[in-house]
């Protein structure tokens, strides 16, 4: 996707005030139709009156809900005050939800800190076997100076998951042969990009969204570009047989801490491996690894607060650093992370 239809697709889901007051015409309609009905003599009317407010207060829901992101209108202060207005017409108390809301958000996947599904932990059940999947992560390898690997990851980011892959496979592998390997890793590039793009011409696929099965044909075509990999694409990198092959260069994820929850990066000129958290809400220091996408951070800071957000986050920080000559133990190695977690 060129830059300028990236900024095209952004600005359409940008809030806007004057979308969000046209988008409340349609559940203006539909509560003053459900009314009518309501109070209409006939009984007919009357049911079918109860069946347009249900939807009525089902869409109340749904725009608290992006209330509670102040996603909906652009000023936080009419967020506020429509969401106090959707909460109330939901019969859910505005605030409180947000608060819990976002510690959902916060804590996906770590089922004994999400408050929507701590209830499902059993007091004798360890909290690391409870993590489920769904955390945004980078895989990252530097070789010879350069970065060879970035692989955006989306799903199951944490230690337990995806570190523990990146673990395996570096106890695994004979990393000198890796090393080799990687002179046949390209980053993605404009000739790429338009093969790909006459490709999903080619099967029907426009402006981007695709089908189950367009993406199944995808993933077949480009197995090494798909989000899935995560860590494993260090796996199909040793184990390829391609005389190229092509990867999606992430790095730039790094910058916002507040979607990348998890890094881990192999430096191979170093011999060490080291353990990114997101969530950093303090700037780093010109000595961090990231602190060249600072301005990446700046300017997301700046976009947040122009959409009423008084969040700030800033490149990803390093919690932890291992010598690949000395790696832990998968027990270590996760009640490493336990503690940084409790602490």
């Amino acid at each position: 996707m060129e830059l300028n239809e990236k900024k095209l697709h952004v600005s359409m889901y940008k809030p806007s005030n004057i979308k969000a007051f046209t988008y409340l015409i349609l559940p203006t309609f539909i509560l003053v139709l459900g009314v009518a009905f309501v109070f209409s003599k006939d009984a007919y009317l009357y049911w079918l009156g109860e069946l347009v407010l249900s939807i009525f207060f089902l869409q109340s829901f749904i725009l608290l809900h992006e209330c509670g992101h102040l996603s909906f209108f652009k000023t936080r202060a009419l967020n506020v005050v429509f969401g106090h207005l959707f909460g109330l017409l939901s019969v859910i108390p505005f605030y409180s939800w947000q608060q819990m809301h976002g510690l959902h958000h916060r804590w996906t996947g770590w089922r004994d800190k999400d408050p929507t599904t701590q209830s499902t932990i059993k007091s004798s059940e360890s909290k690391l076997k409870n993590y489920i999947m769904g955390t945004r992560n980078l895989t990252m390898v530097i070789s010879n100076g350069e970065t060879k690997v970035a692989q955006y990851g989306q799903w199951d980011g944490y230690p337990s998951g995806n570190g523990v892959i990146v673990l395996e496979f570096l106890t695994s592998t004979n990393l000198e042969e890796f090393k080799n390997k990687l002179n046949k890793v390209f980053f993605m590039n404009g000739s790429k990009e338009k093969e790909i793009k006459k490709w999903m011409k080619s099967v029907g696929c426009e402006n981007g969204w695709m089908t189950g099965d367009q993406s199944k044909l995808y993933q077949e075509k480009y197995p090494y570009l798909t989000r899935d990999n995560g860590a494993k694409i260090l796996e199909m990198i040793r184990d390829g047989e391609e005389d190229e092959i092509w990867i999606t260069d992430s790095t730039d994820f790094a910058a916002d801490s507040l979607f990348c929850e998890w890094a881990y990066l192999v430096d191979l000129d170093k011999n060490k491996l080291e353990v990114y958290e997101g969530f950093n809400q303090k700037p780093i220091t010109i000595e961090d690894r990231f602190f060249y996408l600072m301005q990446n951070s700046l300017e997301d800071n700046k976009e947040r607060k122009d959409n009423g957000s008084d969040s700030e986050y800033y490149p990803i920080r390093m919690v932890k650093s291992y010598d690949l000559n000395n790696l832990p133990l998968e027990d270590e190695f996760l009640n490493d992370f336990k503690q940084e977690q409790e602490n």
